[in-house]
């Protein structure tokens, strides 16, 4: 049985690109079933058998005539069956549905991919006879239809390694310095809209967006005639409404979606559903006169889609059109930006975030460099960042891991520093020249101590 290892799909890459090439088998699966249906179509497509995937959907299709158009013309029709793609409406009223009128043509199998998996009674009687729970029953099956099979290959990851750092597991920093979002100036830009009031709820997706590298620009605060002119504007490239009970009801919604229809902007909407006191989602409603509208030009179902997919499909369509601040070696990449007193910086290919310098002012008594600033991680502590100032203590907050060269290289009044049980390593000459530094208190984790770190 296929377990379902533990991590992060948000990382996972794409195993090859979908492409209808026919005859090819249809994969029915749970989005969040990535990490166990993934390896499995690869394993499919390389023993040589054609596997189209709903990630061969680009935004602006019309997502549910594009699944039902693939399924009706697939050779196989494929299900990986767990708990969770069971329990999915549109797994079970769509493409089940779908699945069962092409039946006298179309095999169907059903590939199970944990335990215990409760079939849901309408439809018993069209897994029942397909059921099998090893790969290579499915392969061997697939040689007995005699689906068509194009030799062995290897299959082609897309990648799609850009700076991510939200749904990693970071918490907003507890102090609750969540703040405003912080905004491109770069030009082409994408425009995102939503209610001033949902600020805490839309934070997190605006700063996913900008510090991966993509132009994005904030309309919530604007005028009526602002906003339309912000979503308009010939250098807005797309119109991301983030769809929350406030912003559907107050007006905006409607009115801003109107303006961006009329000058040709593509939709892409995320939905953000209240919690219902069981923890579920509840439903959303939106105006009559774009209900059916955003349901047709939305180019994710998402009844379906996690808020990660949602991301990984718009950070695609920003890049096809071109609403990225910096291209580095086919990677989007965010340049410095300024925090209140701080600049920051990333590093290790944007795998992390890094203090480089305090630019606040330079008397300042006393300073807490926190874990995070706007709810981004901090991680290190930059080369020189603190160099020459006049502080006279530091406290550098729990989570930061390393402190770089010449951090504190003469603050000549420094005489107290905390430093946290997460530092691993000190830089050459961090504390160099710091004569008024009596004493400090070194981590046990600590593994890099440079002979003149002091």
């Amino acid at each position: 049985m296929f377990g379902k290892p533990k991590g992060n799909t948000r990382r996972i890459k794409l195993p090859f690109e979908s492409k209808d090439d026919k005859p090819y088998i249809f994969a029915s699966y749970g989005h969040d079933d990535k990490e166990t249906v993934f390896p499995l179509i690869k394993e499919l497509y390389e023993k040589g058998y054609n596997v189209w995937y709903d990630e061969g959907i680009s935004i602006g299709e019309k997502y549910d005539e594009v699944i039902e158009e693939h399924i009706l013309q697939s050779a196989v029709f494929l299900l990986f069956a767990s708990p969770l793609s069971l329990s999915r409406p549109y797994v079970l009223d769509v493409e089940l549905v779908l699945a069962r009128r092409i039946s006298a043509r179309t095999p169907m199998l059903t590939l199970f991919i944990e335990d215990n998996v409760q079939v849901p009674d309408k439809a018993a009687d069209l897994i029942r006879n397909s059921a099998y729970y090893r790969l290579d029953e499915i392969i061997d099956r697939l040689e007995v239809i005699g689906i068509k099979n194009f030799g062995r290959r290897k299959a082609v990851p897309i990648e799609r390694d850009v700076p991510q750092y939200w749904f990693d597991g970071h918490d907003l920093d507890p102090a609750g310095d969540s703040g405003n979002i912080v905004y491109s100036t770069e030009e082409p830009y994408a425009c995102l809209a939503f209610h001033p009031e949902d600020l805490t709820a839309c934070n997190p997706y605006a700063k996913e967006l900008f510090f991966a590298g993509y132009n994005v620009r904030s309309c919530e605060n604007l005028s009526d005639e602002e906003r339309i002119r912000m979503i308009t504007d010939r250098r807005c490239k797309a119109y991301v409404p983030f769809v929350t009970a406030r912003y559907a009801s107050s007006g905006r919604l409607e009115m801003d979606y109107l303006a961006a229809k009329k000058a040709g902007k593509p939709l892409v909407a995320l939905y953000i559903r209240p919690k219902d006191k069981d923890g579920k989602d509840e439903g959303l409603m939106l105006p009559r006169a774009i209900a059916e509208e955003f349901s047709l030009l939305q180019g994710l179902d998402m009844r379906e889609l996690t808020t990660n997919d949602f991301i990984s499909k718009l950070e695609a369509e920003l890049e096809r059109r071109k609403c990225f601040s910096l291209m580095d070696k086919g990677k989007v990449a965010r340049r410095s930006f300024k925090i209140r007193d701080f600049l920051y910086d990333f590093t290790d290919e944007g795998r992390r975030i890094v203090l480089t310098k305090y630019l606040g002012e330079k008397d300042t008594e006393s300073l807490t460099v926190k874990r995070a600033y706007f709810g981004f991680p901090v991680r290190d502590i930059g080369q020189d960042s603190f160099r020459y100032g006049n502080i006279k203590e530091v406290c550098l907050s729990e989570g930061i891991e390393r402190i770089g060269n010449g951090a504190f290289s003469g603050c000549s009044f420094l005489q107290r520093v905390e430093i946290p049980q997460s530092v691993i390593s000190l830089g050459e000459n961090a504390f160099s020249r710091c004569s008024a530094l009596a004493s400090i208190d070194l981590p046990d984790g600590l593994r890099v101590i440079p002979k003149n770190a002091f």
